[in-house]
C-alpha cells in the first residue's frame, strides 16, 4: 500500500484501466489541475489494447469561481491518451471543458454518436 501512495493520479488511473479493461462506462472527475488523466507512455507500457468502453464522462470539480479563473480543463491536454484507446466510444460527456488544443490532432472517434457539453467554453 505504501508504494501506491507514491503514485500519481495518472499512474493510478493506468492501473485501474489495466485491471478493469472491460468497463463500458467510465466517469472521471478532475480537480482543477492541468495534468493528463493517464499518460500515453503508461498505457503503452502496460500493454493496454483498444478499450470496449462506450461512454466516458469527464467533469471538472471546479467551483464556479475557479471555472471563471481558468479552472476548466482542456480536453486534448487531459484526455487525448484515454480517448486514443477508446475506439468503441459512442458517448462523450464533457462538463466544464475549456477547449481542444490546436497543437495536437484530436483522436479519431469513428463510433461517436453523442457529444454532450455542459458549462463548457470551447470558443475561447
Amino acid at each position: 500500500m505504501e508504494r501506491l501512495q507514491q503514485l500519481s493520479a495518472g499512474d493510478l488511473m493506468t492501473i485501474l484501466i489495466a485491471e478493469l479493461p472491460n468497463l463500458e462506462h467510465r466517469s472521471i472527475q478532475l480537480s482543477p489541475y492541468r495534468d493528463e488523466i493517464v499518460r500515453s507512455s503508461a498505457l503503452h507500457a502496460a500493454g493496454i489494447p483498444p478499450l470496449p468502453q462506450r461512454t466516458i464522462d469527464i467533469c471538472s470539480r471546479a467551483t464556479v469561481m475557479e471555472a471563471h479563473c481558468k479552472g476548466l480543463f482542456n480536453l486534448t491536454e487531459c484526455a487525448e491518451p484515454l480517448l486514443s484507446v477508446s475506439t468503441h466510444l459512442e458517448t462523450l460527456n464533457l462538463h466544464m471543458c475549456s477547449g481542444i488544443s490546436p497543437k495536437a490532432p484530436f483522436p479519431s472517434l469513428p463510433n461517436l454518436k453523442t457529444l454532450r457539453l455542459t458549462y463548457s467554453r470551447l470558443a475561447e
